[in-house]
C-alpha cells in the first residue's frame, strides 16, 4: 500500500470511528499503529511497560474525542507528537532518564510485480536482508528511517518529534540508505559469483579443489 493510499485508508477508518463508533475500524486502527507507537515511545522511556502505558493513555484520549478525529490534519504526525508529549510528561513526573531501547519493528518490504519463482525467491531474500540491515542500525537512525520511509513523515516533522534539526534527520537517513545499498550490493555481487560458479562443470570444480589440497 502506497503512503497516499494508506492515508486515505486511515482517514476512512477515522470517519467510521467518529461517526459510527465502529469497533472493527478501531481494532484495525489499533493494529496499524500500536506497535509503531510503542517503538516510538521507547525512545523516551526505559521500559516496554511504561511505553505501553503511555500509548494506552494517548489512545484513550483519542477515543474520548473521537468525533473530532477526521478534522485533524496530518493525523500521523499528530499521533506521534501526542505520544512524545505524553512520554515527556511521564518523564517529568517520574524523573526517569531518557534512554533508547529497540523492540522488534516491522520489516521493510520490497514491492515486486514479477511472478518468476526465482525472482520471487530473490525478492524474499532481499526483504530479509533489508530487514536485517535496518534492524542493525542504531536505534535513533532506525526510527528516523522508519518514520520517513514507512510512515511518510517529512524531515521537519521527524525533526520536531525527536528534537533535532532537519539536517540531522537528513544525515541519519543518508547513512541508513548507504548501509542498505552496501548490503544489497554485496549480496547481489555474491549472487553473480554464484551464478558463474553454477556454470562451471562439477568435475572441473572438484579438480580445482583437489589441486588446492595438494
Amino acid at each position: 500500500m502506497s503512503i497516499e493510499a494508506k492515508k486515505a485508508y486511515v482517514k476512512e477508518l477515522l470517519h467510521r470511528i467518529a461517526e459510527y463508533d465502529d469497533k472493527e475500524a478501531f481494532n484495525t486502527f489499533f493494529s496499524l499503529y500500536y506497535t509503531k507507537l510503542i517503538r516510538f515511545a521507547l525512545l523516551f522511556v526505559p521500559s516496554k511497560q511504561q511505553a505501553e502505558d503511555i500509548v494506552s493513555e494517548v489512545l484513550i484520549r483519542l477515543l474520548k474525542r473521537r468525533t473530532t478525529l477526521p478534522t485533524i490534519e496530518n493525523f500521523e504526525g499528530y499521533l506521534f507528537l501526542s505520544v512524545k508529549n505524553q512520554a515527556l510528561s511521564f518523564i517529568k513526573h517520574t524523573s526517569s532518564r531518557m534512554s533508547f531501547h529497540a523492540v522488534d519493528p516491522e520489516g521493510v518490504l520490497l514491492q515486486s510485480e514479477q511472478v518468476n519463482p526465482e525472482r520471487l525467491l530473490l525478492d524474499d531474500e532481499l526483504r530479509n536482508l533489508i530487514h536485517q540491515t535496518v534492524e542493525n542500525l542504531p536505534p535513533r537512525r532506525k526510527m528516523i528511517y522508519k518514520l520517513i520511509k514507512d510512515d511518510g513523515l517529512k524531515y521537519k516533522e521527524v525533526a520536531a518529534l525527536l528534537d533535532i534539526t532537519p539536517k540531522t534527520v537528513e544525515n541519519h537517513l543518508d547513512i541508513a540508505i548507504k548501509e542498505i545499498r552496501k548490503s544489497v550490493s554485496f549480496y547481489l555481487n555474491g549472487k553473480k559469483v554464484k551464478t558463474v560458479l553454477e556454470k562451471i562443470p562439477q568435475n572441473l570444480i572438484f579438480l580445482c579443489v583437489l589441486c588446492t589440497l595438494v
